[in-house]
């Protein structure tokens, strides 16, 4: 039982540490908004795009 406590603690801390990864990595993106336009019409950046701004919004929330 304590060793899936701790598991479950080295877990969510990595969880933890993932979306704050994630949050500061994207927010840049999102913020500065310096994506050409040629990537942002990319068959990837438009299939990630939506992706990208709900984790954004389930993170900040």
């Amino acid at each position: 039982m304590e060793i899936v406590s701790i598991q479950l603690k080295i877990h969510n801390e990595w969880e933890n540490l993932l979306h704050k990864f994630i949050k500061e990595k994207i927010s840049t993106i999102l913020k500065i908004n310096y994506l050409l336009p040629a990537l942002q019409s990319h068959p990837f950046y438009r299939a990630i795009s939506p992706i990208l701004h709900a984790k954004m919004t389930e993170i900040s929330a």
